[in-house]
């Protein structure tokens, strides 16, 4: 995998500094596409850009919730400073250093270039809502998503996960299989507070079973999907060759299960809710109380 925060911030020496006899700026919005303020700053960026080529050339990148966490993560170790204090789902970037979030970009373009926004919030309410379902369609892998309760009070914690159809058809056609007709109302038998989270023990939720869809063993399609980060989806397997419908969410990076066990997803929406599921109590890494699959299915953005 492009390690996430070249991908997103501009990193050419003579496009990330800029001195007083420098006529161009270079400006990078990277936010999650189900934004608005994702195309307020968009949007704008166009208008501008489009009677400014020789002053201002603008890169934009939307990301998923997971890519843009993990891109922060980075963002704020590799920079510091004011990246510390990001908390909006858009950030700008200008001349390589962080600008601050769709307003004070807004506040900068109008400062410098005259621009004004007259366009109402619901008129990019709706821009996000067409947008996002563009971007999930242009991705071109499949979505479901899992309701998991913890117990009778708790409230519901709702993650959605992307499968890689691509590098991994075989594995995601179980997968989605089994989410359609199987994982309903079994239970999470094993968590690992600083490591995974793992079910689909649809027979008993003993965690002894694991049976593919079709009932046969899964062969291992690739190991090109890394355990580097919190999130990433994989099959559970009892050597090689054996994967069924044992499935785990890793909880923090495993990179010991690289070249051991398949991964073939990741979480991109509900990492606060899969963060929560380390709080359930164990006993010798089971669940001591309920945690369950309430529902599950095929996802898609509303």
């Amino acid at each position: 995998m492009a390690d996430i925060y070249r991908e997103y911030v501009l990193l050419d020496p003579k496009k990330c500094s800029h001195s007083s006899s420098s006529s161009k700026h270079f400006i990078s919005i990277i936010g999650q596409p189900q934004d608005p303020e994702y195309y307020m700053a968009t949007v704008a960026a166009e208008v501008v850009g489009r009677n400014n080529k020789d002053s201002l050339e603008v890169t934009v990148k939307p990301a998923m919730e997971a890519d843009y966490m993990q891109f922060l993560v980075h963002c704020k170790r590799m920079k510091g400073g004011g990246t510390w204090s990001i908390n909006t789902k858009t950030c700008i970037f200008k001349d390589g250093q962080y600008m601050g979030d769709c307003y004070t970009f807004l506040d900068w373009l109008h400062k410098t270039y005259g621009y004004e926004e007259y366009r109402t919030h619901p008129v990019y309410g709706a821009l996000a809502a067409t947008g996002y379902r563009e971007y999930i369609a242009s991705r071109k892998h499949s979505f479901v998503f899992m309701d998991i309760v913890t117990d009778n009070d708790s409230p519901i914690l709702h993650i959605v996960l992307e499968l890689f159809d691509d590098v991994c058809p075989k594995m995601c056609k179980n997968f989605v299989q089994l989410v359609n007709n199987k994982y309903e109302g079994s239970v999470f038998h094993r968590l690992l507070p600083d490591g995974w989270i793992q079910g689909g023990d649809y027979v008993d939720g003993s965690g002894a079973n694991s049976v593919s869809f079709d009932g046969q063993d899964l062969e291992d399609e690739t190991f090109a999907i890394e355990h580097n980060k919190q999130g990433v989806l994989g099959m559970a397997n009892r050597g090689p060759n054996t994967s069924g419908s044992q499935f785990y969410i890793t909880l923090g990076e495993c990179k010991w299960m690289d070249e051991q066990y398949v991964a073939f997803g990741q979480v991109v929406l509900g990492l606060e809710d899969l963060e929560k599921l380390k709080e359930v109590p164990t006993i010798n890494q089971r669940p001591s109380v309920p945690c369950r699959i309430q529902k599950c299915g095929v996802w898609s953005p509303p």
